[in-house]
């Protein structure tokens, strides 16, 4: 166990870029933390920090790489809360910095999954950050409790190197093999571990780099297709709208040309027969049928008018009901705002302020961390906030989870037939394509 007293071997470096930028002991990083000290030059920031647990020898012992978002008025946002004690006690082994393994927790190398996106991982290369962090220990600037190793006390006992004096046998000189037992074997075998432990810590971060890049282009190649996709599903809806107005303007053209080919032959058949009775007739005929027009147009236009200012009455009430309905609402958050601030809140507040920590599991999110300002949201609609941090329309995510629970060919047939060909499961939703994700190969961009 760790020998600490009143947390004088507890510190905590802040990192700008890859070097050490700040060093406080733990006691003073509490106080930022609860809101009494602020560091103004880290507003609006999001800082790399370690925090340490160091031996009377000055030895590193445990370490956690961190986070730290601070607001702008240079005050740690209240949403920030990791167990650093916690997860120091119980990280995974580390390199060796001078006393065995230590205890790691980083972002590669995490004891809790759900804090793993919180924390950030150590430069493995030449200077790495292991080589700044013992340099900055070993310099005490913060005035950490140091108890000099007793090998550095011993150097007075050289009188009993004296002992060859006494009569020993001539085997003697087997002496100086010394270095070769089992002190000599465990010194090397815990360096040996030490290198293993540091090539394993710089293979998973530079694994958990990669997959952060694979992700990134992952990311980045969905948005340019679900643009691709937005792009093209606007051209095929324009498309279909023009088309559908050529269908209406085609009609519409059949429809005049049978009126003109009907009053071309009436007109023609009463000048054939070229009396001036037809003629008259088709005069009173022509006078007739403009009135008939006139009348039924404006008759049309009247009634036209009508429902346009019925429309627009109807708009205008559903309007006043919009906005009456919008203030009740606005009445009823700030109820429910002031409800949860003034009792729920608090209790929240005071469980996660006791180390307990609101996590629910969703499908596509796994571990969700809630903090008190989000169960609210979280508890009214779940299926909207998980969409949201999923980064997906909510359609779009209840379609996924249709998919995960069933993964399933969904294409329709003429006759309203399912598939059901068993296919490969899209384990997140911002991967999931609807139309080509649920279908299987034969029905692979085909269908409803």
């Amino acid at each position: 166990m760790l020998d600490l007293q009143a947390g004088a071997n507890e510190a905590v470096v802040f990192f700008k870029g890859d070097l050490v930028d700040k060093e406080v002991r733990y006691a003073e990083f509490e106080a930022v933390l609860d809101g009494f000290a602020g560091v103004p030059a880290y507003s609006g920031k999001v800082v790399k920090a370690v925090y340490l647990q160091i031996n009377r020898h000055l030895v590193i012992q445990a370490a956690v790489f961190f986070t730290l978002p601070f607001a702008e008025d240079g005050q740690v946002e209240s949403t920030w809360n990791i167990p650093l004690q916690h997860l120091a006690d119980h990280g995974l082994t580390g390199p060796d910095l001078g006393d065995g393994t230590i205890r790691l927790a980083c972002r590669s190398s995490c004891p809790v999954v759900w804090y793993k996106d919180k924390l950030w991982d150590p430069e493995m290369g030449a200077n790495s950050t292991f080589d700044l962090l013992v340099e900055a220990v070993k310099r005490n600037r913060l005035g950490l409790i140091e108890e000099r190793s007793p090998a550095v006390r011993v150097t007075p006992a050289a009188p009993v190197q004296a002992q060859p004096q006494v009569n020993v046998p001539p085997s003697s000189p087997v002496a100086p093999e010394a270095p070769t037992g089992p002190r000599f074997n465990r010194k090397y075998r815990r360096r040996l571990e030490g290198l293993k432990q540091k090539h394993r810590l710089e293979l998973s971060t530079l694994a958990e780099r990669l997959k952060r890049r694979v992700d990134s282009t992952e990311a980045s190649y969905v948005e340019r297709l679900r643009a691709k996709d937005e792009s093209l599903q606007e051209l095929k809806s324009r498309l279909a709208k023009a088309r559908r107005n050529e269908l209406k303007l085609k009609e519409a053209l059949d429809g005049y040309e049978n009126k003109f080919n009907k009053i071309r032959e009436r007109y023609e058949e009463t000048l054939r027969k070229g009396s001036s009775e037809y003629a008259a007739e088709v005069a009173v005929l022509r006078e007739q049928f403009q009135v008939e027009l006139a009348d039924k147009t404006k008759a049309q236009a009247e009634e036209l008018n009508e429902r346009i200012a019925m429309r627009e009455a109807e708009l205008h009430y559903r309007d006043e009901q919009i906005a009456k309905l919008r203030d009740e609402l606005t009445l009823t958050k700030k109820e429910l705002q002031s409800l949860m601030k003034n009792d729920s809140g608090q209790i929240l507040q005071r469980m996660t302020d006791t180390g307990i920590t609101f996590v629910a599991y969703h499908p596509g999110i796994e571990h969700l961390v809630l903090v008190p300002a989000e169960i609210t949201a979280y508890v009214n609609d779940p299926i909207a906030f998980v969409s949201q941090r999923c980064g997906v329309p909510i359609e779009h995510y209840r379609e996924w989870l249709m998919h995960y629970r069933l993964p399933v060919c969904r294409f329709k047939d003429a006759d309203g037939q399912v598939c059901g060909q068993p296919i490969d499961k899209v384990m997140k939703p911002l991967y999931f394509r609807h139309g080509e994700s649920d279908r299987c190969r034969e029905h692979l961009g085909g269908g409803i």
